[in-house]
């Protein structure tokens, strides 16, 4: 590698960023590349040092399998990603605070001047939904576990009107594009097929219990389908789909970092931008055509984000290679259904027009 420029760069992590050439082969040879890069680097500034390969972003649309692609290197001190008892605790508080907001839906006047979308004095099932909490973390941690990311315990996120909202898994850096987009996305869709398991069975089945809704319900169109007697597995599976689709959209963690894997971190960084103000301001229309409480949800999202989700998602070892074209297609199919469920219009009411 012949290094033409270096900057300093701050976010999303600190490090120099050093521009130039390759030689020739130097990029079908991943490992033993970084494996030079960091051994040359450490020698000459006297302390250890851990290097990526990113893909240099320009202005403009790139061909995302184009030979001719610059990358960069970037030059950062290693860091030990370890579990600590902070994060534990913090885990566990969030937890226990979404299951008492759970716990309490239908006799808070909190929640029900929020739009709860519990009949006073019925109960959400605690138990389905905390399965559907426990099947997106085990698959985030088998996913980053397989690939060589590290699992961090997540902040388990309140709503007021339905209880809990998900949790949102601090971004740990990944080996590729592709192991990223697999972490983020493990997740969400898990959560996706387990909750269609549990509308199936209590549709098919029946659990035998039951919870009373309001109607109609105004936080998100697919839940004005629902009966406002309601099998309790069949809406645990809806809420699942709620909980998975509000984690993918471009704003949220695991959403912008699908992205990133998908488009880049420059396409990221503006889809993430827009969305986070198009969607509250999309939500304040639907509240002036069809009601107040359809801009609830993204406003509580909104704040539930700036003060709990992490600004930008750390980059990948790696951006060299690409993403397969599988894996690009579940993922633009999972986030285009995130975002069509959890859109804040009766799109319900659109065939009756």
């Amino acid at each position: 590698f012949f290094a033409t420029r270096a900057e300093l760069q701050v976010r999303p992590e600190s490090g120099i960023v050093m521009g130039g050439n390759f030689r020739a082969g130097a990029l079908e040879n991943l490992p033993n590349t970084v494996a030079v890069l960091e051994a040359t680097i450490s020698e000459e500034l006297g302390f250890p040092v851990a290097v990526k390969l990113l893909r240099a972003e320009v202005e403009g649309p790139v061909a995302s399998a184009s030979t001719d692609l610059s990358y960069e290197v970037f030059v950062m001190v290693p860091k030990v990603q370890t579990l600590d008892e902070t994060s534990i605790a913090i885990s566990l508080l969030s937890l226990a605070v979404c299951l008492a907001c759970a716990a309490f839906l239908g006799s808070s006047d909190m929640s029900q001047a929020a739009g709860a979308i519990l009949m006073p004095g019925s109960g959400l099932p605690l138990a389905p939904l905390g399965g559907l909490l426990a099947v997106g973390q085990l698959a985030r941690f088998l996913a980053a576990r397989n690939l060589g990311a590290i699992w961090k315990p997540p902040v388990f996120l309140p709503s007021p009107q339905c209880g809990v909202l998900g949790g949102l898994s601090p971004e740990t850096a990944a080996p590729s594009r592709t192991s990223a987009l697999a972490v983020a996305l493990s997740g969400p869709l898990a959560m996706f097929a387990a909750s269609a398991a549990l509308i199936a069975f209590g549709t098919m089945v029946g659990s035998g219990n039951f919870i009373d809704l309001h109607s109609p319900l105004n936080a998100a169109w697919p839940l004005a389908l629902l009966p406002t007697h309601c099998d309790a597995l069949v809406w645990a599976g809806v809420q699942g789909f709620w909980m998975g689709s509000m984690a993918l959209l471009p704003h949220s963690p695991d959403g912008r970092v699908a992205v990133q894997s998908l488009l880049g971190r420059g396409a990221a960084f503006k889809i993430a931008e827009v969305f986070s103000y198009a969607y509250p301001v999309l939500s304040l229309l639907s509240a002036y055509q069809n009601g107040a409480f359809w801009s609830f949800m993204p406003f509580w999202w909104a704040w539930l984000m700036i003060n709990f989700a992490s600004n930008d998602p750390p980059s990948p070892k790696e951006e060299v290679t690409e993403v397969p074209i599988g894996a690009s297609v579940v993922a633009y199919m999972s986030l285009i259904f995130a975002f069509l469920f959890v859109y804040p219009w009766p799109l319900h009411t659109l065939g009756s027009l």
